[in-house]
């Protein structure tokens, strides 16, 4: 790769001289990458080194630059500070920083022979989530680099291979733990995804060679947030491993955003997780992974989607989700109203307690088993028609197979019922239609009777609108 480099720095002699300050700047160019360091370095003290640094970026074409002619800062980011560096390590106690329209400050320490320490410290009133893609399509090499702008997610360009800054996040941290501790803390006052606003944010992250705590990673939304926190260890050969999260009537379009910038999924959804394990390490697989293979727990899930999308997260529920739906008599998919699931796991195997899924026309229940360790799943699914009908042909379907890869076939004996039902409908469908309490077309209250929860007038009027731009107001 070839590189341009540019150097204004004072002469030698004042280098040599008794000049306290001198300034100094430095720009590289690397194909269309160009970075500039500005700094006032202090010879005042010789035990130690110290600078006013500032450390910007941008992305210019090769033939639109001058490099002796860009000024301070470059557009796309920058940092600066007081920086010192001395025996104890390198601090940055007043750090500045901004990328694109997010800013930040607070202050870095590195220190520590051997393996280092990284201590971060940053607060923000004002973190944009589209501004994080620069640094996946930079690490990646990818070009054409959208210019770094507030604007609805849908309005700026991303390629096919963009991930979202979950996943950017994640592969950071496996980048930076084989060479590093680190100590992380950043506050958020202000988290937008587009121009939707998240709310506000609280993350705590250490992570050394051994261990890593995510605790807490808090998402505060208008009205409702998420909650959650994970951890593992690895002390003898074994690691332990916790995942607790918890939301309340979140709406979480926004936040899937956040690991899958092109989703368009929204919805309301309640969650309560809580999943530990503690299993041989194993050498090639991620320590989350290893979690939900020996995992033992409980997870609860309610959830009103709309948009639901087969690619949202690369979820296999919602391929099996938009598999299950029933096609209506126009030949058009039953809109889905709410999924409801309780499930119970020991040592990777989830164990069904309540699963159902209400459409427009249509209640379907499960029962079964999703082994975790071998990523398979066998249920018994069971539709029930909402209004009684003459040779209906609810007849129950057996889910089996890979997760990512599962059949759907006539359970055992299914036929058979199916055709003893039409038999005694002729009988119990008149009567149904008579005496029969029917089952409401939105599913509010049925999915909220799968829940044992109490469903307030206020809430079944805030579910009939089913506008999830904001959650509904709990007294």
């Amino acid at each position: 790769v070839l590189v341009d480099l540019y150097i204004q720095a004072p002469p030698l002699a004042e280098w040599l001289g008794d000049t306290q300050e001198l300034p100094l700047r430095i720009i590289t160019a690397a194909d269309n990458d160009v970075v500039m360091i500005d700094a006032r370095i202090d010879q005042a003290d010789d035990a130690r080194v110290q600078m006013q640094l500032e450390l910007s970026g941008q992305r210019l074409e090769r033939g639109e630059r001058k490099l002796e002619t860009l000024e301070s800062p470059l557009a796309d980011y920058e940092l600066r500070g007081n920086l010192t560096v001395d025996e104890s390590g390198v601090r940055l106690p007043d750090l500045e920083a901004r990328l694109g329209t997010s800013t930040a400050s607070g202050s870095i320490l590195l220190s520590g022979d051997g393996r280092q320490r990284l201590d971060i410290e940053l607060t923000s009133p004002y973190i944009q989530a589209d501004d994080l893609l620069y640094l996946d399509l930079r690490a990646s090499g990818q070009d054409g680099v959208p210019e770094i702008e507030v604007g609805p997610a849908d309005e700026i360009e991303r390629s096919g291979t963009t991930r979202g800054p979950l996943r950017i996040a994640h592969d950071l941290i496996v980048r930076y733990q084989e060479n590093y501790d680190l100590d992380l803390r950043i506050g958020v006052d202000e988290l937008r995804a587009g121009e939707d606003l998240l709310g506000g944010a609280e993350v705590h992250l250490y992570l050394d060679e051994d261990e890593l705590r995510l605790k807490p990673l808090s998402v505060y939304l208008p009205g409702g947030g998420i909650d959650a926190e994970y951890e593992w260890r690895l002390r003898d050969g074994r690691i332990a491993a916790g995942l607790r999260a918890r939301a309340d009537r979140l709406v979480y379009g926004g936040l899937l955003q956040l690991a899958d910038p092109t989703s368009e999924a929204r919805g309301l959804l309640d969650l309560d997780v809580d999943i530990s394990s503690d299993t041989e390490w194993s050498p090639g697989v991620s320590e989350f992974e290893l979690l939900l293979r020996n995992a033992s727990g409980t997870i609860d899930l309610a959830a009103w989607p709309e948009n639901i999308e087969a690619g949202v997260l690369d979820l296999w529920t919602a391929n099996l989700v938009l598999a299950l739906l029933p096609v209506s008599n126009q030949g058009e998919q039953s809109q889905l109203n709410c999924v409801v699931a309780r499930l119970e796991a020991e040592a990777g195997l989830l164990e069904t307690k309540t699963v159902m899924l209400d459409s427009t026309d249509t209640i379907i229940r499960g029962r079964g088993e999703v082994d975790l360790a071998r990523g398979e799943l066998d249920l018994l699914i069971t539709p029930q028609a909402k209004r009684e009908k003459f040779l209906s042909a609810s007849t129950p379907a057996r889910v089996t197979g890979p997760l990512n890869d599962f059949q759907i076939g006539v359970a055992p004996a299914g036929m058979l019922g199916t055709v003893i039902k039409w038999y005694t409908n002729l009988i119990y469908v008149p009567f149904k239609w008579l005496t029969g309490k029917r089952f409401p077309p939105d599913g509010t209250e049925t999915c909220f009777d799968a829940m044992d929860w109490e469903l307030t007038p206020e809430l079944h009027e805030y579910f009939r609108q089913r506008d999830f731009s904001l959650p509904p107001r709990i007294d």
